[in-house]
């Protein structure tokens, strides 16, 4: 079982909070890598940098449609991203858990993703 502990209070102004969690298993026979939850392309505004398998992290960021990926920790271009992007129209306020998950290389529902999920503040 993995624990963790993160911030549950109603973020101020017009962010979000971001709860990120690393589900992501590497393919069997391998060890599973650290990700980046960020941004796609070069320039990313939110990097949650070198998360391992069962890590978590979190990020304020600006309310509005968001794009993110997960990205191989060490890699330097979209070619290192191992999810698809995943976009959503942050609310300001509230307080998102970002579920990284799925397997390296597999397809259908054992694909590498990203799942938002709204959690409830204090």
């Amino acid at each position: 079982a993995v624990t963790f502990t993160f911030d549950r209070q109603r973020p101020n102004g017009d962010k979000a909070r971001l709860i990120i969690v690393n589900g992501f298993i590497g393919s069997p026979g391998f060890d599973s890598p650290n990700v980046d939850f960020r941004n796609p392309g070069d320039n990313a505004l939110v990097n949650v940098a070198n998360l391992s398998f069962g890590g978590s992290g979190s990020a304020l960021i600006d309310s509005g449609s968001q794009t993110f990926v997960a990205r191989l920790t060490g890699t330097d271009s979209d070619a290192g991203n191992v999810t698809p992007g995943a976009t959503l129209d942050f609310v300001a306020g509230k307080i998102y858990a970002a579920i990284i998950s799925g397997v390296e290389g597999e397809a259908g529902a054992m694909s590498p993703r990203i799942t938002f999920l709204e959690i409830q503040p204090k």
